[in-house]
């Protein structure tokens, strides 16, 4: 309770609060906490996102096998291994009928 205490103090938002909380649980494990809405921060992490971008499903594959080193000694794998995405299906909205296009058409530019 005291570490919720600190962590959640007047002034602080709960984004702040619970990351604040959150690493002082499970940050001696290991966890590192991000807050990617601060401007300092973010050329720290921009290699890292590039690096994800590039080789997708490299950090599932890497935590996998540490399930599978952990796993002999005792430790119990608690999720499975997400299906890495394909670049494919990363994209942009496109017009639809129920979603009408934003860019200006021909017809619409010459009224």
């Amino acid at each position: 309770m005291a570490g919720l205490r600190r962590a959640y103090q007047p002034g602080r938002g709960m984004a702040a609060a619970f990351g604040c909380w959150i690493e002082s649980v499970l940050g001696p494990q290991g966890l590192v906490v991000y807050d990617c809405s601060d401007p300092a921060a973010k050329p720290l992490a921009r290699d890292i996102f590039i690096k994800e971008i590039a080789e997708p499903g490299r950090t599932a594959e890497l935590a996998s096998e540490a399930g599978s080193i952990s796993s002999p000694a005792g430790y119990t794998r608690r999720s499975r291994r997400p299906k890495a995405p394909s670049h494919s299906s990363i994209s942009t909205p496109t017009a639809s009928p129920s979603r009408p296009s934003t860019a200006a058409s021909p017809s619409a530019a010459a009224s």
